[in-house]
């Protein structure tokens, strides 16, 4: 009997271990996927940061150009903005940055183009960050205002990209290639959108036979002087009159050609009197029913 009790007791603990067993093997098994989840997660959550400090937006900056890159990852500390240029690194100034955001102002004279843009952390083992791409860019002329054009008076040229140095003007003759150089009074960029103005001194008249060449350190650009139109023609003078001439009178409005009068009705021809009834024949009588022979006896 008390065999009987103890094997029974050992078989319940015997179950109890292995259910016990069992719930630790699926709380392990458990944990083991979290961890797998966990890590996904952080691979996931890599690549996504990885992602952010990745920027496709273009910038156009010359000499004196001020702009701000956005991102993630920069860093606490000074980083450094530089374009890959002739094997080489082109830097940018840094002007203000935080982790997410870098102001810089470009100040070397590279060659006009579109070069890889990028931000290298002050972060032990980081990696460059690539901030898509930067063009260096030409001058350009929008136009160029003068009150007469006169030798010695004083024209304005309005434009982009200009730079923060003060560029050349030159003059050059269409046809004879005749080169005069202008003097520059003042030049003005705008350091974030490029909105340039200069002032230069006329040396010459006649501008519609002129071509201005405004050069920079980056390059050069060109305005050609609209040929003023021709007057039009003047109208033909009409042939004065001979005053002996005598002056035709007006016309009166009796001496048009006469109205003609209506019709008088009465021309057309007597109107035909209505018909006589007895002119038409005598009325035929009836017709007597007894002369149309005996009637049957039925």
């Amino acid at each position: 009997m008390l065999r009987a009790m103890k094997k029974r007791m050992q078989e319940k603990s015997s179950m109890s271990y292995l259910n016990n067993q069992s719930t630790f093997d699926e709380l392990k098994k458990a944990e083991c996927s979290m961890k797998k989840i966990t890590f996904v997660l952080i691979i996931i959550s890599l690549f996504i940061t990885s992602n952010t400090n990745i920027c496709e937006a273009g910038y156009e900056v010359t000499i004196g150009s001020q702009f701000t890159i956005e991102g993630s990852g920069f860093g606490s500390k000074k980083p450094k903005v530089y374009v890959e240029y002739e094997g080489r690194q082109a830097k940018a100034k840094i002007e203000s940055w935080s982790d997410t955001s870098i102001t810089a102002l470009w100040k070397k004279k590279i060659s006009p183009g579109t070069y890889n843009l990028f931000v290298q952390p002050k972060i032990k083992g980081a990696d460059p960050i690539s901030m898509g791409t930067v063009s260096i860019v030409n001058p350009s002329i929008d136009e160029v205002i003068s009150d007469t054009g006169s030798s010695g008076e004083t024209a304005t040229v309005n434009g982009k990209f200009f730079t923060t140095k003060k560029p050349k003007v030159y003059l050059i003759h269409k046809e004879t290639s005749q080169t005069k150089k202008c003097k520059v009074t003042s030049s003005t960029m705008n350091a974030q959108t490029g909105e340039s103005t200069l002032q230069f001194v006329i040396p010459a008249d006649n501008f519609s036979e002129q071509t201005l060449v405004l050069i920079t350190k980056i390059g050069e650009a060109e305005f050609d002087f609209a040929e003023p139109e021709p007057a039009p023609p003047a109208p033909d003078p009409e042939p004065n009159p001979d005053p002996n001439a005598p002056t035709p009178e007006p016309t009166e409005p009796g001496a048009e050609e006469p109205t003609p009068e209506p019709t008088d009705p009465g021309a057309e021809g007597p109107t035909p009197e209505p018909t006589d009834p007895g002119t038409q024949g005598p009325t035929p009588e009836p017709s007597d029913p007894g002369a149309q022979g005996p009637i049957p006896v039925i």
